[in-house]
């Protein structure tokens, strides 16, 4: 019996553990983006679950946006502040089984809900009931968003006790100064490539080819058919207003490059 209760101690602490470091993980997310149809039903928003997914995510106080919306400007020309949100159905013969997945920017699964079960026949309610079910998860971590900042490191410099005796009259110079250059800050570089590119669809996402044919760039795919991360480079592919933007560094310089791409 003893061994039981250590046995169930340590199982209490290590799910405490990890929740713990869900929430924390997920309060460094402020957006999270739905798609308007599960890849496992027929339709958009099919049984209403996709609508009731991005419910149940601004009850929590995220920022939620279908796949298919105009995203703000802080999300598209940052889309790493977001995670994409999938539901894997796991459904057996006698009951509904759905997990809920988010998924950051560079395709890294960082939560996975626990299986949402329900025995309901009818297909709404049951696969309604599974979401709640196992968005549960997600609402015990009690989520707020919490902006990365780097704290400073502030010094503290305690005062000096001075003698009398110690204090001297300086005499006084005047000091002329001269003009100093102001150093300018430069912008990111920005650049309009005039060569079209070809998209070709591989396993992973797209490669883009000039006329030559020669690879120039392969496309990761993500949840988001407007944003591609750029392999081999820290750097994605976001489409805005029509046009296909690449952002990533050269060195220590920023480049955002507009492309021609014909898909």
């Amino acid at each position: 019996m003893k061994r039981k209760n250590v046995l169930m101690a340590i199982v209490f602490f290590i799910a405490f553990s990890v929740s713990g470091v869900a929430q924390q993980s997920l309060n460094s997310y402020k957006y999270v983006i739905v798609p308007k149809q599960y890849g496992f039903l027929k339709s958009e928003d099919q049984y209403q679950l996709n609508s009731l997914t991005k419910f149940l995510f601004d009850k929590e106080g995220f920022i939620v946006f279908y796949d298919i919306e105009q995203k703000p400007e802080e999300l598209v020309t940052n889309p790493c502040s977001g995670l994409n949100s999938r539901v894997r159905n796991e459904s057996g013969l006698f009951s509904t089984k759905l997990i809920i997945e988010l998924v950051n920017c560079r395709g890294e699964v960082i939560f996975t809900s626990p299986e949402g079960k329900s025995k309901e026949k009818d297909y709404k309610r049951a696969y309604q009931e599974a979401l709640r079910d196992a968005f549960n998860a997600i609402g015990n971590l009690n989520y707020s968003y919490e902006p990365q900042t780097k704290p400073e490191n502030i010094k503290r410099i305690e005062p000096t006790e001075i003698r009398e005796d110690e204090v001297k009259e300086v005499p006084f110079k005047v000091i002329e100064e001269t003009p100093k250059k102001i150093q300018t800050v430069t912008e990111p570089v920005k650049e309009v490539s005039k060569d079209i590119l070809y998209a070709q669809p591989n396993a992973l996402g797209f490669q883009l080819v000039d006329s030559t044919p020669k690879i120039v760039y392969v496309l990761l795919k993500t949840d988001d058919k407007d944003i591609f991360i750029i392999k081999d480079t820290d750097g994605i592919l976001v489409q805005s207003g029509g046009k296909w933007f690449a952002k990533f560094y050269e060195g220590d310089k920023f480049v955002v490059k507009e492309l021609s791409i014909k898909f």
